[in-house]
């Protein structure tokens, strides 16, 4: 029996933007759904939507993290 590992918020959200940009970038934006994003980290739509409103929501924070690497590098 394995037990459930434990990870940080953060941890989890970067998780879901990183996968939710690769699904993107293979699928397009349209095609991509939440449910799509859960399946592929194996978690459940429900978990994506405790760390995000929305897909718009996981967009908003890609742009923010993106913007704000340039803005470092700038």
């Amino acid at each position: 029996m394995n037990p459930q590992v434990r990870t940080k918020p953060d941890d989890t959200r970067a998780r879901i933007m990183a996968t939710a940009e690769a699904l993107f970038r293979r699928l397009g934006f349209a095609k991509t759904t939440v449910g799509d994003i859960a399946a592929e980290l194996e978690m459940s739509p429900a978990n994506v939507y405790r760390f995000f409103s929305s897909k718009n929501a996981i967009v908003e924070a890609i742009c923010k993290h993106c913007l704000s690497d340039v803005e470092e590098k700038a």
